[in-house]
């Protein structure tokens, strides 16, 4: 489905190495405690909670099933990131991924999440999709930056669109990445590949 090489390093700015690889069932454990350590406001985007174990085995079959691919940064046999990318298989929108980036509070600010968001629009790409969708709360500014800095553009403000443990309403905001110009670029560069010239 791709061409990567997982696993892969991901070396941050202040020089700690994190493994990127795709999510096995055998990581169900510690995936609920990577969800059990997000904030409230990254969990309740998930459609599931997954500090329970049993939605979580139920989630990675969903992965293994094909309806989800997803990444994760590991260190130290700890996952502290993650990027899942959602396609329905049948459908008007089966061209069309949803997708959701989440990274430990302890371990923000080392460039993860755009990590992460980076490689699985390549791989959306390879998938063949026209689209990426991508939600945040309006009051996400962090998250919205790092995701227009890879190309989302915002489409629309969902008034009181979702709702907290508490039962707080919240505006949503939905933003897109029409992969057009990242697939012409993909494509450009295996066309340069086939006809380097080698001294």
């Amino acid at each position: 489905m791709h061409h990567f090489s997982f696993p892969e390093t991901y070396t941050s700015p202040d020089g700690t190495e994190f493994v990127v690889r795709p999510i096995a069932v055998s990581d169900r454990d510690t995936f609920c405690t990577f969800f059990a350590a997000l904030p409230e406001r990254d969990r309740l985007f998930f459609q599931e909670d997954l500090s329970v174990a049993a939605q979580a085995e139920r989630w990675v079959a969903g992965v293994e099933a094909g309806r989800t691919y997803a990444l994760i940064a590991v260190a130290d046999d700890r996952i502290v990131g993650q990027v899942s990318l959602y396609r329905r298989l049948h459908g008007w929108t089966r061209l069309v991924g949803y997708i959701l980036a989440a990274v430990r509070p302890d371990f923000r600010g080392r460039g993860i999440a755009g990590h992460l968001i980076r490689r699985i629009l390549e791989i959306a790409v390879q998938m063949g999709l026209d689209k990426v969708v991508a939600e945040t709360l309006t009051g996400q500014r962090r998250e919205r930056k790092i995701l227009e800095a890879h190309g989302f553009r915002k489409e629309a403000i969902l008034r009181d669109h979702a709702t907290d443990s508490r039962g707080n309403k919240h505006n949503v905001v939905l933003l897109s990445h029409n992969l057009y110009d990242l697939w012409r670029r993909q494509e450009d560069m295996i066309i340069d590949k086939e006809f380097e010239v080698i001294p």
